[in-house]
């Protein structure tokens, strides 16, 4: 396989692991937002406090259960797909020479994650907690993420201007997986500061996060710092919704796959600097830009 044909393979695998990861992120957030759970008024205030609330006096007075029989099966056949396309990513990516370790790092990481879920997955059958919604949540974020930056082509900018968006977008992945984890254990019973602390910290990584958006959009990344900006302008009616309407799943589910597409977004702005305007021409230039 010659090069070119290689850099177009491994984008349409990483096109397609996204499409995948979109889809095992959102099933697993269902599964777990479509739980029997007793009515919510004034969420997520009932939620912080969901450990000291009455259960339903009556069958009849708990939310009927969604059958979740057909999501399971879906959710383990994707992660199932999931994992053989991210092996296909890595042998396209490093099985010859010479080794595409531009997208061999990334395919690595992907697969170390797929393989860590897979791991928790089995290990915590049947357990509900936090650390294992957590580890579901932020490793199928990350995938997602790192399925996005593969699909990203490099463009030429300065080198200062690419080193301070990796920095800020460093920043943000942080805040932003930092906020979506508080978010998720507000709802888990965690109590009020957790559950008023996701706002709070929300507020402050939207700000960075549409900050760098319109840093991107003037310096030349005009598609995916709009992106950026409306994915996180986004998340207030989302959120503001659920908290007005009990938190109905379908729009916490809505919340979340958004929320793992902002976090994608960020990445996708990682190393996306190839070399300083003007400096490298010809072959070299091209060369960089794959």
């Amino acid at each position: 396989m010659n090069p070119d044909r290689r850099l177009r393979a491994l984008r349409q695998l990483a096109w397609a692991a996204v499409a995948l990861m979109i889809v095992v992120t959102s099933v697993s957030a269902w599964l777990r937002l479509a739980q029997p759970r007793p009515p919510c008024p004034q969420w997520p205030v009932c939620r912080a406090l969901g450990m000291q609330l009455p259960a339903p006096a009556t069958l009849d007075a708990a939310p009927p259960a969604h059958n979740l029989d057909l999501p399971r099966a879906l959710h383990r056949t994707v992660a199932s797909l999931t994992l053989v396309l991210v092996c296909v990513l890595v042998a396209v990516a490093l099985a010859r020479r010479p080794r595409n370790w531009r997208a061999g790092r990334p395919a690595l990481a992907l697969l170390g994650l797929a393989l860590g879920l897979a791991a928790l997955g089995i290990a915590t059958t049947g357990a509900h907690g936090a650390a294992i919604l957590l580890g579901n949540m932020l490793g199928g974020f990350s995938m997602l993420a790192l399925a996005w930056r593969m699909t990203r082509r490099g463009v030429p900018l300065d080198g200062a201007v690419a080193r301070d968006i990796d920095r800020r977008a460093l920043i943000g992945i942080t805040g932003w997986a930092g906020q979506a984890a508080v978010g998720a254990i507000s709802g888990t019973g965690a109590g009020l500061v957790v559950a008023w602390l996701h706002p709070v910290f929300a507020l402050v990584v939207s700000v960075w996060a549409l900050s760098l958006g319109a840093f991107v959009r003037r310096h030349g990344l005009f598609r995916e710092g709009t992106a950026l900006m409306v994915v996180t302008l986004l998340q207030w009616p989302l959120g503001i919704g659920a908290a007005l309407l009990d938190a109905p799943p379908l729009l916490v589910l809505i919340h979340n796959t958004s929320a793992a597409c902002g976090m994608a977004l960020l990445a996708g702005l990682i190393g996306r600097g190839t070399a300083r305007v003007g400096i490298r021409t010809g072959r070299t230039a091209r060369a960089a830009v794959e």
